[in-house]
């Protein structure tokens, strides 16, 4: 996947997270690759603790600060 596809995976699943389910971790619907599941709980994780939305950029920080562990996993 790419960071741009990640970004939106983020979003979404911020947005589900904190106001949908009142906290509860999204079960997808789907298989997902590691670094789908990872942006995922990254975004649950945001969410619960009270970070605001992170911006496209300060999302690609996050990304570029951990892509020694997500190359493997599946980012392109």
């Amino acid at each position: 996947m790419t960071t741009t596809q990640l970004y939106q995976l983020y979003c979404q699943s911020y947005a589900e997270f904190y106001r949908e389910h009142g906290g509860v971790l999204l079960r997808p619907h789907r298989p997902l690759s590691g670094v789908e599941a990872v942006v995922m709980e990254f975004a649950a994780e945001d969410a619960a603790n009270g970070t605001t939305l992170r911006s496209s950029s300060q999302f690609q920080a996050a990304i570029e600060a951990g892509i020694d562990a997500l190359t493997p996993l599946g980012l392109q």
